[in-house]
């Protein structure tokens, strides 16, 4: 054997090898493409490899300066890329079709968020496959509906886990209408420790902390709570500016470590998106005609956000939503050698 296939027999367990053989390694070290990369962790994955990428024995090399393999695909380079993201902590690879100017990404543009300042370029984040990406299921109790015994009695929650899980209860069961201001939710200090016992207990439900006490200590963030109800009017808070129930599909107040998040987090509106199209859901059953939707209006404190659906049983085809591009900050950070 020469030295390379003397290596792979140490790593394999033989005690020799020859090419043509199929071998399972253990391996030390690992060097990948950023581009291929994702798409070949998601393949491992999907035969049963439970575990493919380690941070500490994976590096992603970041080098996009490559040859086009035809001009269609060189043109298209130039308008719009899809970039693979990997989410290291949750193991799930999500897309970002970006737009592209001049062989960068472009940041000027129209495009607006309600909530958000500003406008900027499109760019579609598509979720679809971080279905499951906290406790493995999109629904992690395997029902659309469950009934939770809360110091108030018992209500209703969905528990659904896309990008990042939320539960979702009805406006009406916490006493409230689905259409409150910041001001109101946070100003009320027995709703908020009800939506936290109601969040915590679910938590610990789907197995993410040992109990409700522990949820609130160690995993205060997720899973998110919001509570729905069917489309109405309502004030954008923002700007005083009535948005008329026929703008939204539904309204939804989502909270945020204990807090109302005056408008709704990326992870959540790809969640409730998915929510929304699976049947039964709580919030599949306060949106009227939600079979004929693709696009669903999220009624949320600062206006309404789009998010793109679509869910074939339980299996996350589409939970995509616009985001706008800026430039943050660019420069160097200069760090200490303590040599």
């Amino acid at each position: 054997m020469n030295l390379i296939e003397k290596y792979l027999a140490k790593a394999a367990g033989k005690e020799t090898v020859s090419p043509g053989m199929d071998l399972t390694c253990s391996v030390s070290y690992v060097a990948a493409h950023d581009v291929t990369a994702p798409i070949a962790i998601k393949m491992f994955r999907q035969i049963g490899v439970k575990q493919v990428f380690n941070p500490d024995r994976v590096a992603l090399i970041v080098d996009h300066i490559y040859p086009a393999s035809s001009e269609k695909a060189r043109d298209n380079v130039w308008i719009m890329t899809r970039v693979c993201i990997h989410n290291t902590n949750t193991g799930k690879l999500l897309y970002a079709d970006v737009e592209v100017e001049n062989g960068r990404a472009k940041v000027k543009g129209d495009c607006e968020i309600a909530g958000v300042p500003g406008t900027g370029s499109p760019i579609l984040m598509d979720f679809s496959n971080t279905a499951g990406a906290a406790t493995g299921k999109v629904l992690p109790t395997g029902n659309p509906v469950d009934i939770l015994e809360t110091s108030r009695g018992p209500i209703q929650i969905s528990i659904v886990d896309v990008a990042n899980p939320c539960v979702f209860v009805l406006a009406k069961d916490v006493g409230m209408k689905g259409t409150e201001t910041p001001d109101v939710i946070n100003g009320s200090k027995e709703l908020l420790e009800y939506l936290e016992e109601i969040r915590s207990t679910c938590c610990a439900m789907i197995g993410m902390a040992k109990n409700s006490a522990d949820a609130t200590r160690n995993s205060p963030a997720f899973p998110m709570v919001a509570f729905v109800a069917e489309p109405q009017d309502y004030v954008n808070f923002t700007t005083g500016k009535t948005i008329a129930k026929d703008e939204v599909d539904f309204v939804s107040r989502l909270m945020f470590m204990q807090v109302l998040h005056k408008t709704y987090a990326g992870t959540a509106t790809a969640c409730t998106g998915a929510a929304a199209k699976i049947k039964g859901t709580l919030v599949n059953q306060v949106i009227p005609n939600v079979e004929n939707l693709t696009a669903i209006r999220i009624g949320h404190p600062a206006g309404v956000l789009p998010v793109v659906a679509e869910v074939e049983g339980t299996t996350v085809k589409k939970a995509a939503l616009i985001r706008t591009a800026r430039r943050l900050m660019e420069g160097y950070a200069l760090v200490l050698n303590d040599d």
